[in-house]
């Protein structure tokens, strides 16, 4: 999360969760537009349900899930995962 935070010079960060259970871990703004993060340790992440509720009840533009292998590709529309070494591949802007 750190080094997203770096990367993206983001100064005002915020953590999104409400009583049905889905939640972001990271939920930044850029040029009007809000990108989800979730970081895992699973060697394959999968979209889940609740990252499906996120990306409709926050109206994301794009969902990235990092996790510690070194692949980054396209899991689903507007949901990317990301290796920890390719971040910058997937962050807003780049």
């Amino acid at each position: 999360m750190e080094q997203v935070l770096a990367l993206t010079a983001e100064r005002a960060p915020y953590f999104w969760a409400v009583h049905s259970g889905a939640d972001l871990d990271l939920l930044l703004t850029k040029d009007g537009k809000r990108y989800g993060f979730e970081f895992k340790c699973a060697d394959a992440p999968q979209l889940t349900h609740l990252m499906s509720i996120a990306i409709a009840d926050l109206k994301l533009e794009k969902l990235i899930v990092v996790y510690p292998g070194k692949k980054s590709y396209v899991l689903a529309p507007r949901v990317a995962v990301a290796g920890m070494m390719n971040i910058e591949s997937v962050l807003p802007g780049t």
